[in-house]
């Protein structure tokens, strides 16, 4: 046991100093190729959670441009390529009873504002974002097991007690005062496929009657900064376009018409009060310690915009499918849409309170070392701002 611990010790201490060379190299490297201003930049790099263009170089807007139509196009493909996956569509079904449980008495009348949070790890920002929005549902979604059962919370969540297969140890667990998946908690933490989770929301009926999107969060940090994974990102994967409609979709498209006007002018109120905007409803927030990685992003946001991507001519699209089998194979060209979008930053946050007011526990490491943290706010302007 002692010489495994010393040759655990004896990793961890070459590693860092294999770091620290790297770094010192970079520096030396880009010293005679950048000008002061960019050298400036670089040397800010005190943390090893630091990516910047000179570790990750920006993507070429034309490409990343390219990608995006392209996804755009060929989404029917992609809608169709494969079944989503069992534990997903449970997930699903989970989501909707507990929407049920929470808002029943006022389905009738009104839609359940619901705040999503895709990615959401060990389910700490949700448990965060439920207390933020008290009075709308927060449901975390993430694909990993095993970073959910660290979470009390998701422990005691009935889809986990069906696919648990090694119980992890109390140790690993995070300990909340309160079950957040019980009846009296306003945030449901969910194992799923985000891509499928998002197909679901837009496949069903249901959803888009009953269910108000009035925020979308995504706070992983730093997804695949290898050029080599550029199409792994959200911004350049073929789900793109599922994200965007999911964010928008039961807020201008689609709906009880008894309640959509009621429901919108409530959206508007709500994040006017939130946000101070009178016109753009804030729908989308993206959090990085990686500028450039949001950069992209809202360059995504501004494609799918110019294109007219929206829910409504998409969802006439697969209704045209099921009767021409032969429609599956040509791509799709959205009409303009009433719903246009704009982006605001990436802004630098202030942690004022330290890393207790960190979302997630990326954040947090970043606070306590440090590194900055950028936020992305993807507005959606309402039909009386385009006219």
């Amino acid at each position: 046991h002692t010489s495994s611990t010393r040759y655990i010790h004896q990793r961890r201490r070459r590693r860092g100093a294999m770091h620290s060379y790297r770094r010192e190299t970079r520096k030396l490297l880009l010293e005679p190729l950048m000008s002061t201003h960019d050298l400036d930049a670089t040397t800010k790099m005190t943390t090893r959670y630091t990516i910047n263009d000179a570790i990750c170089p920006p993507t070429d807007p034309t490409a990343l441009t390219t990608i995006v139509q392209k996804h755009i196009r060929t989404l029917p493909k992609y809608w169709h390529a494969k079944p989503i996956a069992e534990h997903t569509a449970l997930a699903f079904e989970e989501a909707k009873e507990f929407i049920v449980a929470h808002h029943k008495e006022q389905l009738s009348s009104s839609r359940a504002k619901v705040v999503l949070d895709s990615g959401c790890g060990t389910g700490k920002s949700s448990i965060l974002l439920g207390e933020r929005y008290p009075d709308c549902i927060v449901i975390g979604i993430d694909q990993s097991l095993s970073r959910l059962s660290r979470n009390k919370s998701y422990n005691n969540n009935p889809q986990q007690e069906q696919e648990r297969d090694n119980p992890p140890s109390s140790s690993s667990s995070i300990q909340d005062s309160k079950n957040h998946n019980d009846n009296t908690s306003n945030v449901l933490l969910l194992r799923a496929e985000l891509s499928d989770f998002w197909k679901c929301c837009l496949s069903s009926p249901w959803w888009q009657t009953n269910v108000q999107v009035v925020k979308h969060y995504l706070l992983y940090p730093n997804p695949y900064p290898k050029k080599s994974r550029l199409k792994s990102r959200f911004y350049a994967h073929p789900a793109f376009p599922l994200l965007m409609m999911t964010t928008c979709c039961s807020s201008m498209e689609g709906g009880n018409a008894n309640n959509v006007a009621n429901d919108e002018n409530a959206s508007n109120s709500y994040n006017d009060a939130l946000d101070g905007h009178d016109t753009k409803l804030l729908k989308l927030v993206v959090r990085s310690n990686w500028e450039g990685y949001l950069k992209e992003f809202a360059l995504a946001v501004s494609v799918w915009d110019e294109m007219g991507g929206n829910l409504q001519d998409f969802q006439q699209r697969i209704s045209e499918e099921e009767g021409d089998g032969d429609v599956i194979r040509k791509d799709w060209q959205p009409k303009a849409a009433g719903v246009k979008w704009e982006t605001i930053g990436p802004e630098l946050l202030s942690f004022d309170e330290g890393s207790s007011s960190a979302l997630t526990n990326f954040e947090a490491k970043y606070v306590e070392c440090g590194e900055p943290v950028y936020e992305l706010s993807v507005c959606r302007i309402t039909a009386r701002t385009v006219l």
